[in-house]
């Protein structure tokens, strides 16, 4: 769950070094973690949604909630009603699934800090947007 924190804060920051000041930045910050809660497959099931399954694939909490998932084995596990939830690749039981998840999210975290400190690169000292 620390990766995701870690992804999570690199994309927080990006969304910081997008703005120009911080009466900006409040608002998109609580979007992004409504829409972070959204994408998790966990709401609801994002597996052959068009559109909203791509744009899932660069938020850090659906790829540590696969990972927390698939360590749990949550495909498998029975709902109140007695059915099962839909099979979800992200959420399968197994160390390549597991470590695919993590290794997604440290790829994000890369990304979003590259792109956070390409963004701050542009702005020269004491000169701001």
């Amino acid at each position: 769950m620390a990766m995701v924190a870690v992804g999570s804060m690199a994309l927080g920051l990006l969304i910081s070094a997008l703005v120009s000041t911080p009466e900006k930045t409040m608002p998109l910050l609580f979007l992004s973690v409504m829409i972070q809660v959204i994408l998790t497959g966990g709401v609801f099931a994002l597996y052959n949604q068009a559109g909203l399954e791509q744009l899932a694939w660069f938020s850090p909490s659906r790829w540590g909630y696969g990972a927390s998932a698939s360590t749990v084995n949550l495909n498998y596990l029975t709902v109140p009603t007695g059915t099962r939830p839909p099979i979800d690749p992200v959420w399968v039981h197994g160390a390549r699934t597991w470590l695919t998840d993590m290794a997604l999210q440290v790829a994000l975290f890369i990304g979003y800090a590259l792109i956070t400190w390409w963004l701050l690169l542009r702005v020269r000292p004491g000169r701001r947007r």
